[in-house]
């Protein structure tokens, strides 16, 4: 007979909701190089490495420099440019989805669950809702990155070659993340 879980304690709830939240944060962070490498690669000589502060807001629109402000842009520039392709398409739905679960995480998680949280089978609800977000944001978070690749590749750049501290951060957080889902 198989043994039964034991249920969540609140502190295992609070770290994987703070693992969401760390999530979300790698995906904007990554729409946010997006963004840079995007605008500042085309200036950038051939096989040199582009000078850039990732730090500073990408966009002129302080409101647009967030996860849910950078997917949007990104489904504006994609209409502007005129026919986009299906996969295209495909990953900005995704996005797109990730930007709701985001908002939801933020904004309603706590709400929703207020009670839940109180008892042990609540917090295991609580629980699986949390893996599938975090499954979710890791998914959404590896196509950014994939984006973030694809577009030093278009310009015949590794990223090894951008020392920018921030930038090297986001590589670390791939490699940490890697590590987890090999141990996990």
């Amino acid at each position: 007979m198989s043994a039964i879980p034991a249920s969540p304690t609140p502190s295992e709830i609070y770290a994987a909701y703070g693992k969401a939240l760390y999530l979300a944060q790698s995906m904007e962070m990554g729409m946010r190089i997006f963004y840079w490498l995007d605008a500042t690669l085309p200036n950038t000589p051939p096989g040199k490495a582009p000078r850039v502060d990732f730090n500073q807001e990408p966009l002129p629109d302080a409101n647009i420099n967030s996860l849910g402000g950078f997917i949007r842009q990104f489904r504006k520039e994609l209409m502007e440019e005129g026919t986009v392709d299906v996969q295209t398409r495909a990953i900005m739905r995704k996005l797109e989805y990730a930007v709701e679960q985001r908002n939801w995480l933020v904004h309603s998680f706590w709400a929703e669950h207020s009670f839940a949280f109180e008892n042990p089978e609540g917090r295991a609800g609580m629980q699986v809702e949390l893996q599938e977000l975090l499954a979710s944001f890791r998914y959404h978070d590896k196509l950014i990155r994939h984006m973030v690749k694809l577009i030093l590749a278009n310009y015949g750049l590794q990223a090894e070659k951008i020392t920018a501290e921030s930038f090297q951060s986001y590589l670390q957080l791939e490699k940490l993340f890697e590590a987890e889902d090999l141990a996990g």
